[in-house]
């Protein structure tokens, strides 16, 4: 997209951000997402992160767990870095 709201690589611009726009990333894994927007000024990531662990307990089998993120961030450039992390760390959520 070549516009003001985008980058080219599709990415929203901090122009786009004040308009309303929200870049979102979707984990297949359990139908969860993240979020990045803004809001008065502020960057926010919010949403629910899965990850799978195994528990010992229940002979091994595989277990997803989560956690809600809620992080609030002043400049684009550190929110955009935290959201980054968060799509690209999961490498584990690749369901068996």
């Amino acid at each position: 997209m070549n516009n003001a709201t985008h980058n080219d690589n599709g990415t929203v611009t901090q122009y786009g951000f004040s308009c309303g726009y929200i870049e979102s990333h979707h984990f297949e894994a359990l139908d969860h997402s993240v979020s990045l927007s803004r809001e008065n000024g502020c960057y926010f990531i919010k949403g629910y992160v899965p990850y799978k662990t195994t528990d010992i307990d229940f002979l091994l089998d595989d277990i997803w767990k989560g956690r809600h993120v809620y992080n609030s961030y002043r400049l684009l450039n550190d929110a955009r870095k935290a959201f980054s992390k968060l799509k690209n760390t999961p490498d584990i959520l690749i369901h068996p």
